[in-house]
């Protein structure tokens, strides 16, 4: 098998556990955009499991080339994970610029 084979059967599994784990991040998105919340330790805890799913997507997409490999064969995940983080890194400003106040 050539370094080709091993690199597109490495993407392919990245891939698979990626969308799997970002199928499971729009749910949890959704409740911390409109959910009322009664306690704020089922937020907390909500947003700390979306950030981690999250950064997780992100580390992935620091490898070039399957940065590039996702480009092509799944646009719109990768555009979900750069439009989540830019979201929560929103979030997170707010919060510390009204935390200084």
């Amino acid at each position: 098998m050539g370094d080709e084979e091993v690199s597109m059967e490495k993407y392919v599994a990245m891939h698979r556990t990626l969308a799997a784990r970002f199928e499971s991040i729009m749910p949890m998105l959704t409740q911390v955009m409109s959910a009322e919340y009664h306690d704020p330790d089922v937020f907390v805890n909500n947003y700390g499991l979306l950030f981690a799913l999250q950064q997780e997507g992100a580390r992935s997409l620091k490898d070039d080339e399957f940065d590039a490999w996702l480009r092509i064969n799944d646009p719109d995940l990768r555009m979900n994970i750069v439009a989540t983080g830019i979201g929560i890194r929103i979030f997170e400003n707010l919060l510390n610029n009204y935390a200084r106040k």
